[in-house]
């Protein structure tokens, strides 16, 4: 599978509101099957090494993925679209909540859930607080 591949299955992290009724359409996920976390601990050290904080990596990530929200939304209702996104405590949590804090920006309903209770990312701590903030 590569990273811009759709699915349909049970690990969902978009859902679509349609008349009030939860209608489980598309899924997006990210750097699935592509890198072992090893890998990408290794690629972030090379950023940072080369002057690009993993904060600003986690912005790019999270922009990316709510224009492809965007794009699915767009292309399938001509409008936005409630989304609901599962976080976890890492990076791709921070990923998130930036992702949701651009589709709040673009007009969208949004539904952050947390599975798990505390944030161990630095980064995602502040994106959290920023989305907290708005």
């Amino acid at each position: 599978m590569n990273k811009n591949s759709y699915c349909k299955n049970n690990s969902v992290i978009l859902k679509n509101l349609i008349n009030g009724q939860h209608h489980t359409k598309y899924c997006f996920r990210i750097g699935v099957d592509i890198m072992k976390p090893i890998d990408m601990m290794v690629t972030d050290y090379n950023c940072e090494y080369l002057g690009l904080s993993r904060l600003c990596l986690m912005e790019s990530a999270g922009k990316s993925l709510a224009e492809e929200v965007g794009k699915i939304a767009v292309y399938t209702f001509s409008k936005p679209v409630k989304a609901i996104i599962f976080t976890g405590s890492g990076g791709n949590g921070g990923d998130g909540f930036v992702a949701a804090r651009y589709l709040l920006n673009r007009g969208y309903d949004v539904d952050i859930y947390m599975l798990k209770d505390n944030i161990r990312s630095k980064e995602a701590k502040i994106n959290f607080e920023i989305l907290e903030n708005m």
